[in-house]
């Protein structure tokens, strides 16, 4: 099963604001901010996120309107 690992990860302090559900931020104080940046540099130091994919090929064993059957031997 192949699997993918050289995924580039680029997360921002803005996207984990966002994801918290604080929109842009402008509301959060400066020091919450820095503590965020300082989280996400040692996240990447320590590479503590490594994004990986795995995929299967299958067979195509039959097409019936819209309905596919797969065959799962390879």
């Amino acid at each position: 099963m192949p699997v993918i690992r050289d995924i580039p990860l680029s997360l921002k302090t803005r996207e984990v604001l966002r994801r918290q559900g604080l929109g842009g931020g402008a509301k959060v104080r400066p020091e919450i901010k820095i503590l965020i940046q300082e989280i996400l540099a040692s996240v990447k130091n320590n590479r503590l996120l490594e994004p990986a994919v795995t995929y299967e090929y299958y067979t195509i064993n039959s097409m019936n309107g819209s309905q596919i059957s797969l065959d799962r031997t390879v």
